[in-house]
């Protein structure tokens, strides 16, 4: 599963593939599908990005037995290929919301006095 974290919205993609190396040798074949993340996995997320000063962040995660295992975090994310695959835009539209907050938030702190510049 890739899970992505975008400010305070968690967003999942489930990827089904035969083996790790289909991806590379027969990438055609690879399906992507948006699912709703279990219980629980968002908070230990939202935790790992606060611990690490992340505010957008891709996990992949791997389920073995009844567990979620952690295999990597991307702070890249390269979001387009599972959006694409998965006929979605929701990363791309929460990343979009994200940076026009954070947007807004930078130039509410510099309508102040600019004469320290």
């Amino acid at each position: 599963m890739r899970v992505f974290v975008v400010g305070e919205r968690v967003i999942a993609f489930r990827v089904h593939e035969l083996d790790p190396g289909q991806l590379r040798v027969d990438p055609d074949a690879v399906v992507v599908e948006r699912v709703e993340l279990p219980d629980g996995l968002g908070d230990k997320l939202f935790g790992l990005c606060s611990q690490w000063g992340l505010d957008v962040a891709g996990f992949d995660l791997m389920r073995v037995a009844d567990e979620w295992v952690f295999r990597e975090v991307d702070v890249n994310c390269d979001w387009q290929w599972f959006e694409q695959r998965a006929e979605s835009s929701e990363v791309s539209d929460a990343v979009h919301d994200w940076i026009r907050y954070r947007f807004g938030e930078l130039v509410a702190s510099a309508a102040g006095d600019w004469n320290g510049w």
